[in-house]
Parts: structure tokens; sequence; C-alpha cells
């Protein structure tokens, strides 16, 4: 059993350094094909961490300026974290944001809708490029699995990106790849090898196609008042 333990805390810091290099390559390359010759006010980009909690990303990673960490996690979890982070004198990088955002998506019983609450109440916007950094979900089933794409998906902007850890999900590589693609997300499977001491890791990477929900919506709208402008035009000739 200790054998097995040791195993899995390896795999996990193992598939977190792994997150980590890729959420920087794809961190870069949304930047270098986006934000080229632009200027920036705010919040250039966000970044979204979901774990079961405590974790230091927004700490200890040298996130560009202009970048808002949010991390999702329990409520009590965050109280816990944030003291000891305090205690060590621990602040993001330099021009940076880390917003503690109080819900546990990583539960199994986790409603759609409740996710989004709380990330624009903590400021995000699903008109600004994101990545998502998802870990600690091994008791997800397919189901929840796809509530969450599906869900996600739809807070995401066009260009964004989403990276899973899914070493210990069940469900398989093309369904996972079907779920991506039906909600309008490029998919790409990433497998490395077990190792002495580790078991495989399976990341699986997201980029967004299409805008988020939000925005499709003020599309329709305005696409709706256009029509009733010209209506009336036409009414008046």
């Amino acid at each position: 059993r200790d054998d097995d333990e040791t195993r899995a805390t390896t795999s996990t810091s193992s598939a977190t350094h792994a997150m980590d290099v890729l959420a920087f390559r794809r961190l870069s390359a949304m930047m270098n094909t986006f934000e080229k010759n632009v200027e920036t006010h705010g919040i250039a980009r966000q970044v979204v961490v979901i774990t079961a909690g405590a974790d230091t990303r927004a700490f200890r990673l040298p996130f560009p300026s202009g970048t808002a960490i949010f991390e999702c996690a329990d409520g009590t979890v965050h109280t816990k974290a944030a003291a000891v982070m305090k205690k060590v004198g621990a602040k993001p990088s330099r021009g940076c944001s880390h917003r503690r955002v109080p819900v546990d998506a990583t539960a199994t019983d986790a409603a759609y809708g409740d996710l989004e609450e709380r990330l624009e109440r903590a400021g995000y916007r699903p008109d600004v490029r994101s990545l998502w950094l998802v870990q600690d979900v091994h008791a997800w089933d397919h189901s929840r699995l796809s509530n969450f794409i599906t869900e996600s998906a739809d807070l995401m902007t066009t260009g964004s990106e989403l990276i899973i850890d899914a070493s210990a999900l069940t469900s398989t590589d093309d369904i996972i790849r079907r779920e991506f693609a039906s909600n309008g997300v490029m998919p790409e499977v990433v497998r490395i090898p077990a190792d002495e001491g580790r078991e495989p890791i399976r990341l699986v990477l997201g980029c967004a196609q299409r805008v988020s929900l939000k925005e499709s919506e003020y599309y329709r709208e305005q696409l709706r008042a256009a029509e009733d402008e010209a209506d009336e035009d036409g009414f008046e000739d």
C-alpha cells in the first residue's frame, strides 16, 4: 500500500510538472498569435486552475504581467491555504492577480452553472482568452467529464486552451476526443509512458474553436436589433 501511495504521489507531481511546461508553451503561443502589437490594459489573459485545493502555481510560476489566475477550490481549503501563503509571504508575479474562487469543480455532483457564477463574481470574463488547468478529477465518471467539458467550453472564447490530467479517468481517448469536438474544442491526447516509480500519465489538451456562450448570445441580440431596426426603416419608407 505504501508503494502504491508513493507511485500515486509521484505520478501527480510528474503530471503537475508536465502540465506546467505545456501551460507555458500554450500561453506563449496564445500571446504570440493574439497579442502581437496589441496594447492591453488590465487583464490581457486568464488562467483558471481547478484542483482539490492548495495549488501554488499562482505563486511559484512566472506568469507574464497582465495575467489573472483564478484558483477554484472549496472555500474551507482556500481559507487554510491563504493563511499559509500569507505566513510565508508568497505573492503572485508582478503585474498579475490571484483570485480565490470558492467552488469545488472537482466534485462529482457539481452542477452546470456553479462554475460560471463563481468565476464571473471573481471577475472572470468569457470574452478574454483563457488557459484552463484541471487536476484531481480521478473520481469523475464520463457523465461528469462531459458536463464539465460543456460548461468550460461555454466559458471559453476562441483560441482559449484547456489541459486536463485524465490519467485516472475511465473514458477512452476516442470518447474524450468526441466530447471535446462536439463542444467546439479541438482535442489532442498526450501520453507519457510509465517510468520507474511512476504510473503513466495521460493529458488531454484542447483549443476552443468558437466564441463563448455569452459572446454568442450577445451577437444574436445585436443581429436581432439590427433586423428590427431594418424592419422599422422599411415600414417607415
